[in-house]
């Protein structure tokens, strides 16, 4: 029976992209780029396409989702570890952008936009099903969080993968614009629309009537 979590409906022959159920959740939430192609212009399906390269992929490398201008997929329950950060796949969830760190400012306004918000929602999901699903007590707080408390996962909050990994990785990199991302996930775990980009399958919509749930 399928999941609705690309990765576990698609599992790695090679190597497992996910493991364990997980009793702690601890809140934190870290932000990635995928480091895939950028796409600058036309329908972007790298929520899919990176997602397809993880599934055969022969090393270890994933996040619980990942969004792109278009859309955004969940790829493994917030119950289980991803592979996104070596110093806290234990307790932490995980998000991405299937972009280049460096490519923002290349990318037009709209669609910088677009990938942020839609990344936005993604972590929103992953929060409001952790809670739905009692491996929260809340939702984390749209509040940026310290290298230590990532790794150690002691406070609720965000971070980016460069700062718990520097001089390995960069990611979501210098030009990412934290404020619409947090103001945009605050909106969404308050129960609001922010309206972007094309309402895909692959792309859940608040129940309407249902504070804050996700189908």
């Amino acid at each position: 029976m399928a999941t609705g979590y690309y990765l576990q409906d698609n599992p790695n022959p090679h190597a497992a992209q996910f493991g364990w159920p997980r009793t702690r959740v601890s809140g934190v939430i870290g932000v990635h780029t995928a480091e895939n192609n950028t796409c600058f212009n036309g329908p972007d399906n790298g929520d899919l396409s990176v997602g397809e390269f993880v599934t055969g992929r022969r090393d270890f490398g994933s996040y619980h989702s990942a969004a792109d201008v278009d859309s955004w997929r969940r790829w493994v329950h917030p119950g289980y570890s991803a592979w996104a950060d070596t110093t806290n796949n234990a307790h932490a969830m995980s998000v991405s952008a299937t972009v280049r760190a460096n490519d923002w400012l290349a990318l037009k306004e709209d669609r910088r936009r677009a990938v942020v918000v839609n990344l936005a929602e993604a972590a929103a999901d992953l929060a409001l099903v952790a809670v739905r699903d009692g491996l929260l007590d809340r939702v984390p707080p749209a509040q940026r969080i310290s290298k230590a408390e990532a790794i150690a996962g002691t406070r609720m909050g965000f971070y980016g993968h460069g700062e718990t990994n520097p001089g390995t990785r960069y990611d979501p990199g210098k030009d990412f614009d934290w404020t619409l991302f947090l103001n945009s996930y605050n909106t969404f775990v308050g129960g609001g629309i922010v309206p972007v980009g094309t309402i895909t399958p692959e792309r859940p919509l608040l129940i309407p009537g249902v504070a804050g749930l996700y189908i």
